[in-house]
């Protein structure tokens, strides 16, 4: 078939708007989860962009049977033989999707939807290991994604530079190279489109409206997920852990002290003749008493013992003049 220099309206505005929301979604989350934390302030918009991504996609599959020509799967070259054409340089220019641009859609369509089904069993999860399982098969479906977008790009590139025709233009102008033979779209579904930005609006004010900021929790129906990478499960026992670990060394720093303290008391009665014999009595007695206050008790009986001694000095010396008259 031979091209002319005229262009044909081949992709309606629905089916533009998708391709460019799904575009910036993946990347937004993508980005997001790789190169944040759970403690950023954007960490949300990971799960925000991703769910938002499966919605668009929904109605992409909706549409992809009751939309315009071009846009119905229908109409898209899901042939391997014809991929494997396509690929040494024998498949026929066409104003539709070719076999490499189809295989590509509806391979990224379908792991939209399994990325946002990982991340919400990562949410809902009952252990640390299963959560580390399910993260560990989100992530990978993520890069498979990754790198067949990009491989899409190269793919892309390839064609406009092979074929001299520059079909990454045609998702923003919707328009494409005539080809003899073929017959676009009457118009651009200008309704429908709009229609679809406000579906995705309306998604995306409803996210927000159930996500709770200060808490970090998003509340899906019945259920209260935890937003982060150590949530659920994993939240729950890395809390539970470090509320042991916290009682486990306040427990450690008081043995420290009550053995301090023991060896305060121990060195101070080896000092003080007759208090040496007093305090391991008071010690059996009145442990808890002698631990809050035991120096206080210690300078209390000195201060007696010093007292009875003078005392005793003060008779023997009485004593002495008696004797001495």
């Amino acid at each position: 078939m031979k091209t002319d220099n005229s262009t044909t309206l081949v992709f309606d505005l629905p089916t533009r708007i998708f391709h460019w929301l799904f575009a910036f979604g993946f990347v937004g989350a993508f980005a997001i989860g790789k190169f944040t934390d759970d403690e950023s302030a954007l960490y949300p918009l990971h799960m925000f962009f991703g769910a938002l991504m499966a919605f668009a996609v929904v109605l992409r599959i909706i549409w992809g049977f009751v939309g315009s020509k071009y846009a119905r799967f229908n109409s898209f070259e899901l042939n391997p033989l014809g991929l494997i054409e396509y690929f040494k340089g024998n498949f026929s220019k066409t104003i539709g999707r070719n076999p490499a641009s189809s295989f590509a859609a509806i391979s990224m369509m379908v792991i939209a939807l399994i990325i946002p089904v990982t991340g919400y069993m990562m949410l809902t999860s009952t252990s640390r290991d299963q959560m580390h399982n399910i993260k560990e098969v989100h992530e990978i479906i993520a890069t498979v994604f990754a790198i067949i977008a990009g491989l899409h790009i190269v793919g892309i590139i390839f064609h406009t530079a092979t074929k001299h025709e520059p079909i990454g233009i045609a998702m923003l102008s919707g328009r494409k190279n005539s080809v003899s033979g073929e017959v676009g779209i009457p118009n651009s579904f200008a309704l429908i489109g709009a229609l679809f930005i406000a579906l995705i609006g309306g998604a995306a004010f409803a996210l927000n409206s159930n996500y709770n900021a200060q808490a970090k929790t998003f509340q899906f129906g019945a259920k209260t997920l935890v937003l982060g990478e150590n949530e659920g499960a994993e939240g729950e026992e890395g809390e539970e852990a470090e509320e042991h670990e916290g009682k486990n060394s306040k427990a450690i720093e008081r043995e420290e002290n009550e053995e301090d303290e023991k060896a305060e008391r121990m060195e101070y009665n080896s000092k003080n003749g007759n208090i040496n014999s007093i305090a391991p009595n008071m010690i059996n007695q009145n442990p808890q008493k002698l631990d809050a206050n035991g120096k206080i008790i210690l300078e209390n009986e000195k201060a007696e013992h010093e007292k009875r001694e003078k005392e005793e000095r003060n008779e023997k010396g009485e004593r002495g003049e008696k004797d001495k008259d």
